[in-house]
């Protein structure tokens, strides 16, 4: 809300000779205020001030106490909640509010967002040892999982060789129902033989399996 001593100063510079332009600069204010307040000779008489609801105002308390809890929570993720709540503002109305409420010093989550069957990843997880025919063997979860649905698909084995992995490959898209347009992995030796800065060789028997 603008003051008696903005007005003041307003009417101040106006006089001095300046322009609109050049005194919003110097008072930082907007542009449309000073303009407001620039015809304004007694600054007590102030010209009345209507406050809009806005369309977002049922919704704040909500998103206010999610980022209490959440304070990584994106933009768009509550944009998209509070839409199913029945909003129908612009996303830029509710990016607006989360960026000034949102607490200091947190880096805002943004997930890499894809289509379905757009993308898949795998990666090794171990496991600890178990005993398998008298002998302690390494364990480790071969992990299969679509980026968009969330699926899936674990196995356990105790080698890591190709063979192996392939054949977790192909019973992971066995079960999935299909193959996706691209799948990441990490940098095993049964997927990179040899990595130079940016360059990449795949191992033969992967690019033989694709």
């Amino acid at each position: 809300m603008t003051g008696v001593w903005e007005i003041v100063k307003i009417q101040e510079l106006r006089q001095a000779g300046l322009n609109k332009k050049t005194v919003a600069k110097i008072l930082s204010l907007d542009r449309g205020t000073v303009a407001k307040y620039w015809d304004c000779s007694d600054p007590e008489k102030q010209p009345p001030t209507y406050h809009r609801g806005s369309i977002l105002d049922p919704y704040k308390e909500y998103i206010t106490s999610r980022l209490e809890k959440w304070p990584q929570l994106s933009a768009e993720r509550l944009f998209l909640e509070i839409i199913s709540q029945g909003y129908t503002g612009s996303d830029r109305t509710v990016r607006r509010f989360v960026n000034k409420i949102r607490p200091q010093n947190t880096r805002e989550y943004k997930p890499y967002e894809t289509l379905p069957g757009e993308q898949a990843q795998i990666d090794w997880g171990h496991m600890g040892e178990i005993v398998e025919d008298g002998r302690r063997k390494k364990l480790y979860a071969f992990v299969f999982c679509l980026a968009w649905s969330r699926q899936r698909y674990v196995e356990f084995i105790t080698s890591l060789n190709s063979a192996v992995f392939n054949g977790c490959l192909h019973r992971a898209l066995h079960y999935v129902g299909g193959v996706p347009e691209t799948i990441l992995f990490d940098n095993a030796k049964t997927v990179v033989s040899e990595r130079v800065g940016t360059a990449v060789r795949f191992n033969e028997n992967l690019m033989h399996v694709a």
